[in-house]
């Protein structure tokens, strides 16, 4: 046994204050180390959380915004029948009445609205023209919940299409549509925003109503709500209503 009484004596005691330390560092800094991983983790789970939060509340806001700003439908699409009108004369020269609503928390301010008709195959974008394109509407503000009827478009404005269009029209040969949008800020003072609507001829009738308009049968670029495009002031007027 005198390797233990030699690892034992007083020369070597330091050796065994020096392992001993050693032991006693290891387990501290083995317990510093699951301290430092599990603050680590809390910390981790506190920023997933912040961020989590941050973006549920972002989206909370942006639902807010979406449906604060007003939001306008068509109501009504129908017919104007000045006088016991016929069906050929009503497709020589068509003249509709159209209804919107503003379905969101704060006023639109109507700017300007186009309608264009056609017997034609649409292109797969829409384009704005003719004499009933960028109809001014002034001081018309539609409050929300309320409805609203655009003004008739003046006789000079309505298109004219040939008797034998007409006859298409008539023998189901070919589909009479209308289609165009209205422009309209709000109190955001958000870029001006275009609703764009598209309504066909699908059944004609004998009676006064004449025909119905149907949605649906055009492509998906003559409906919905989007930002108005804005061109260069030296290529194009505001009032011209690009595309």
């Amino acid at each position: 046994m005198k390797y233990l009484e030699d690892a034992f004596a007083a020369a070597n005691l330091s050796n065994w204050v020096l392992a001993a330390l050693g032991v006693v560092g290891g387990i501290i800094a083995g317990i510093t180390l699951r301290v430092v991983f599990k603050q680590t983790k809390i910390l981790k789970d506190s920023v997933a959380a912040a961020r989590t939060s941050a973006d549920a509340a972002k989206t909370s806001a942006d639902i807010a915004i979406g449906v604060s700003v007003p939001t306008l439908k068509i109501v009504e699409f129908g017919v104007v029948n000045l006088g016991a009108l016929t069906a050929e004369d009503f497709f020589r020269s068509p003249r509709v009445k159209i209804t919107i609503k503003n379905y969101g928390q704060t006023p639109a301010f109507l700017e300007w609205w186009s309608v264009c008709f056609t017997c034609e195959d649409l292109p797969d974008i829409p384009v704005y023209g003719g004499p009933a394109d960028g109809i001014v509407l002034k001081n018309v503000a539609v409050q929300p919940g309320e409805p609203y009827t655009l003004p008739p478009v003046e006789f000079f404005r309505t298109p004219t299409f040939s008797d034998k269009e007409v006859q298409a029209i008539m023998k189901r040969e070919t589909m009479l549509t209308a289609y165009g949008y209205i422009c309209y800020s709000d109190v955001f003072n958000h870029r001006f925003r275009r609703f764009k609507f598209c309504e066909t001829v699908l059944n004609i009738f004998d009676d006064e109503q004449i025909c119905d308009w149907w949605k649906g049968f055009a492509p998906a670029a003559y409906m919905g709500t989007d930002q108005f495009p804005v061109q260069k002031r030296n290529e194009q007027q505001p009032h011209e209503n690009p595309n």
